[in-house]
This record gives structure tokens, C-alpha cells and sequence, in this order.
């Protein structure tokens, strides 16, 4: 398992409407990804700060569109983040893949990728089975 945060900071002198997020994980990895956000026709309803709400289809494995539900504008100086999503896999067979992220807004329509992504690859070393 992987344990990791999302975090968006506003460095510019004007407000960024209207914020969200892309979470992808790289096709055919055999990465399952979860975290702390609600559907739009969900009948939990979170009002409190810091909630986020999931944006495309959630039968789409690959890609996470998420909008925080409570801040439409982030001021300058300001951060807004998506804490501790979890990235799960088996360990029993070889695996890699990668974990990517854009930021979007009004003002960005075409997207920031993230300074950082996250790479992840193994593989089981089998031990001697002596009977």
C-alpha cells in the first residue's frame, strides 16, 4: 500500500477559480485507488471543510476527476488538499506503474501537471521451498 496527498498552493498575486483535480493511474497497472470523496448524486453529503466530491464516472478505474465540494476560489497564498488516498495492490506478482496528477481551474483550462509522481515497481522473490 501507498499512502499519499494531493496539495494545490495558489503562488500567484490573484484567485483561482473554480479548482479541481485529475488523479491517473497509469493503464493496465494493477493499482486500486481509494480515498476520502463523495459522488454528486450521493446521499452522503459532506458540507465540511475539506470534503471533496468526484466529478467523472465512477466506473472509470484509470482516472479520478476531483472538486473540492466547499471552496469555489483559492485566494493567493492559499492551499487546498487531498489528503491520504491510498494507492493498493497484490503483491504476489511483478508490478509498476505510475500515479500522475494535473490541477485544473477557470483560469487553467488546459491543466498543470504536478511537480511530482508517483512511480511504484516490484517484484515477489520466491524462497527456497524445501521439504
Amino acid at each position: 500500500m501507498c499512502l499519499g496527498s494531493y496539495h494545490i498552493q495558489n503562488l500567484g498575486n490573484k484567485p483561482v477559480s473554480n479548482p479541481y483535480i485529475c488523479i491517473k493511474v497509469s493503464e493496465n497497472s494493477p493499482f486500486q485507488f481509494s480515498g476520502k470523496y463523495v459522488y454528486q448524486d450521493s446521499k452522503q453529503k459532506f458540507n465540511m471543510t475539506g470534503a471533496w466530491e468526484r466529478i467523472n464516472d465512477q466506473k472509470d478505474k484509470e482516472e479520478y476527476w476531483l472538486k473540492p465540494r466547499n471552496k469555489p476560489v483559492l485566494n493567493p497564498e492559499e492551499q487546498l488538499s487531498f489528503t491520504n488516498f491510498q494507492i493498493k495492490w497484490i503483491g504476489d506478482q511483478p508490478y509498476a506503474g505510475s500515479i500522475m496528477g494535473f490541477v485544473y481551474s477557470e483560469e487553467l483550462s488546459n491543466g498543470s501537471s504536478s511537480m511530482n509522481q508517483i512511480n511504484l515497481s516490484g517484484r515477489v522473490k520466491q524462497g527456497d521451498h524445501h521439504e
